[in-house]
C-alpha cells in the first residue's frame, strides 16, 4: 500500500475521530474583565466549566461503550461488516450478536441518563438564559439551541453521530496499517486504537481545560489570555511549561497502549498529528467564540 494511500486513509479515520473524542464546543471567553457578568463572573466560570467537563464525559462514555460492543463481538467480521456491528446512531439496527446488542443499548441509555448540562445553570431552571450567557453553544450558527435542554439533546445526538463515523473508518485503516481484513488481528487493533484514543484525548482535553482556566500560572497560565496559542495541544509552548508537560505525557501514555498492537502502534503518529490540531480548535471554539450574536448577552458588539 502506498504511503500517500495510507496518510488519505489515515485522514478519515481521525476526521471521524475527533467528531468523537472533541466535539466541536462552541462557547464565550469567560473572564473577570468581561462586565457583563459583574460579581457573578466565578459562578458563570464554573457552568462553562462543568458543561466541558460533561461533553467530555459523554464522549469518554460513548467511546467506551463502542469499545466494548467491538471487542464483545464475533471476530470472524470483514472491514466492511464491521460499521454495522454496534451502531450508535440507531443501536436497534445493530447487527451484533443479540446479547451483546442488548448490551451496547443499555450502555448507550446510561452514558445518556448521567447528563445534565444545565446543572450548574446559576441562572433559569430550564437553561434559556443560562446557554445564552456561556455564548449560545453551537457545532455551527446553523443550529442553534433554544436553551440548555435543547442543547443537551443536540450534543447527545451529533456524539452519537460522531461515534458511528468512527465505525465507520478505523477499519479499513486498521486494515491497511498491518492488520489483516477480517478477524481476530483486526479486532484487536480497533480495540486498541479505541483505548488509546479515547484515553489520550480525554486527558489532553484535562490539560487544556486546566490551562485555560488558571490565572495564576501554575498550568500553563491560559486564563488571562485570550488566543490558542497558550493552550495549543498541537504547537505547545516551549518547555518547562507545566501545560506542555501535561500534553506530552498524556501523547506518550496513548502511544504506550497503542503499540500494544502492530497496526494501530503504527499509526499513532499519525493520528496525533491529525487530532491535536482538532482539540486546539474545539479548545480554541470553547473558550474564545461567542455565537448569540453581536451584543446578544455577553457577546461583543460586531461593527
Amino acid at each position: 500500500m502506498k504511503a500517500s494511500q495510507k496518510l488519505a486513509v489515515t485522514m478519515m479515520l481521525l476526521t471521524g475521530l475527533i467528531l468523537i473524542t472533541a466535539p466541536a464546543v462552541q462557547g464565550l471567553v469567560i473572564d473577570p474583565n468581561n462586565a457583563y457578568y459583574g460579581d457573578g463572573y466565578k459562578s458563570w466560570a464554573k457552568f462553562r466549566q462543568d458543561v466541558g467537563k460533561q461533553q467530555a464525559k459523554i464522549t469518554s462514555c460513548y467511546t467506551k461503550a463502542l469499545v466494548k460492543c467491538i471487542g464483545s463481538t464475533d471476530p470472524n467480521t470483514t472491514t466492511a461488516e464491521w460499521p454495522s456491528r454496534c451502531n450508535a446512531v440507531d443501536p436497534n439496527s445493530s447487527t451484533t450478536d443479540t446479547d451483546t446488542k442488548a448490551t451496547w443499548k443499555a450502555a448507550l441509555a446510561k452514558c445518556d441518563s448521567k447528563v445534565d448540562l444545565a446543572k450548574k445553570n446559576p441562572a433559569d431552571p430550564n437553561g434559556v438564559i443560562g446557554y445564552r450567557d456561556i455564548g449560545c453553544p453551537a457545532e455551527d450558527p446553523n443550529w442553534l439551541a433554544t436553551g440548555m435542554t435543547d442543547y443537551q439533546n443536540k450534543t447527545m445526538e451529533t456524539t452519537r453521530a460522531s461515534v458511528q463515523d468512527v465505525a465507520n473508518s478505523i477499519p479499513g485503516s486498521c486494515d491497511l496499517f498491518g492488520a489483516p481484513s477480517e478477524g481476530e488481528d483486526l479486532q484487536a487493533c480497533l480495540v486498541a486504537m479505541g483505548k488509546a484514543a479515547e484515553k489520550t484525548v480525554k486527558s489532553v482535553f484535562k490539560c487544556q481545560e486546566k490551562c485555560e482556566n488558571d490565572l495564576a500560572n501554575k498550568k500553563g497560565n491560559g486564563g488571562p489570555t485570550d488566543n490558542q496559542l497558550t493552550c495549543s495541544a498541537d504547537a505547545p509552548p516551549a518547555l518547562p511549561n507545566p501545560f506542555t508537560e501535561c500534553v506530552n505525557k498524556a501523547v506518550e501514555k496513548g502511544r504506550k497502549l497503542a503499540q500494544k498492537n502492530t497496526a494501530a502502534g503504527a499509526l499513532w503518529d499519525s493520528a496525533m498529528g491529525i487530532t491535536l490540531p482538532k482539540l486546539d480548535d474545539s479548545t480554541n471554539d470553547l473558550y474564545n467564540e461567542c455565537r448569540c450574536g453581536s451584543g446578544i448577552g455577553p457577546c461583543p458588539i460586531v461593527p
